[in-house]
């Protein structure tokens, strides 16, 4: 019987790991070698933790699901885990209660989930990003603006909030066609990323129109970016098979200095939008 077990742990596809109760490699089966790259004899006497990958693992909640397994709880988590040449990937681990050679022990299965993860962030960024530019989408915009709007009046920060149209976008469709005008919106999406920082919150709005909220970010400072962002936009031209494209953009600017609502943030910006466009375009306006 013992040889039989141990010919189908050998067999086993999936990474087959026996623990003491307090965590240490008892033994692996070859599926184990083939993933990690170490030879079995290697996990012997280590824990999981020897193989997490560094910051990606809450270990105390994974002792949190040991212990309930060692209360007779069959668990299941995830795993960030790194082999012997130092790629990084996720993994579901299944842990039961078992015996193994007439001793107490704790069985573990995992499987790499990398393909369900990449999965997840793909129906993620569906969810939450425009399909067309990959900014965010009206709805992720609302969530994180209102967060880093409240963390700016907790700490009396100022943030602005700069709203961007670009002008006679629809002469440009009518002209060269929708997919040119998509072209527009992708490239001109991909200046604006480049442009803005890291902490600032960007998103198409709706049609031709897109929002950059700039947490920490007094009205000069918001206006120099803008100032910049306005050349870089001035030596900017997109390829198109009639003639080159160069667009231009009304611009709307408002900055919360003592508080107050998201929406009300946005309406400000909106009318100094529309005090832009209504005075010739290609210009911005402070609220």
């Amino acid at each position: 019987m013992a040889e039989s077990f141990h010919c189908l742990f050998q067999l086993i596809e999936d990474c087959i790991y026996i623990h003491d109760l307090d965590g240490h490699f008892i033994a692996v089966n070859k599926a184990v070698e083939k993933m990690y790259g170490y030879s079995p004899e290697h996990y012997i006497g280590k824990t999981p933790a020897d193989f997490a990958a560094p910051g990606l693992n809450d270990l105390d909640k994974i002792k949190l699901h040991w212990q309930k397994c060692l209360e007779g709880e069959a668990q299941r988590f995830e795993f960030w885990t790194q082999t012997a040449n130092g790629h990084v990937y996720p993994k579901e681990v299944i842990i039961n209660p078992g015996v193994y050679s007439g001793e107490q022990v704790i069985i573990a299965v995992s499987r790499d989930i990398t393909n369900h993860k990449r999965l997840e962030e793909k129906l993620r960024d569906l969810a939450d990003k425009d399909p067309l530019t990959g900014l965010y989408n009206r709805r992720v915009f609302f969530e994180l603006a209102n967060k880093s709007l409240q963390f700016s009046q907790r700490y009396q920060q100022p943030i602005s909030l700069v709203m961007i149209d670009i002008d006679h976008f629809k002469k440009i469709n009518d002209t060269f066609g929708h997919p040119i005008g998509d072209k527009v919106l992708v490239e001109f999406s991909d200046l604006l990323s480049s442009s803005a920082r890291k902490s600032d919150i960007l998103a198409r709005f709706g049609g031709e129109e897109f929002v950059v909220l700039m947490p920490n970010t007094a009205q000069d400072n918001a206006v120099y970016w803008v100032k910049n962002f306005r050349q870089e936009l001035d030596a900017f031209c997109i390829d198109a098979e009639l003639s080159p494209i160069n667009i231009t953009v009304s611009v709307g600017i408002a900055t919360n200095q003592e508080g107050g609502h998201l929406d009300e943030l946005i309406r400000i910006a909106d009318s100094a939008l529309y005090h832009s466009k209504n005075s010739g375009r290609n210009k911005f306006s402070l609220a």
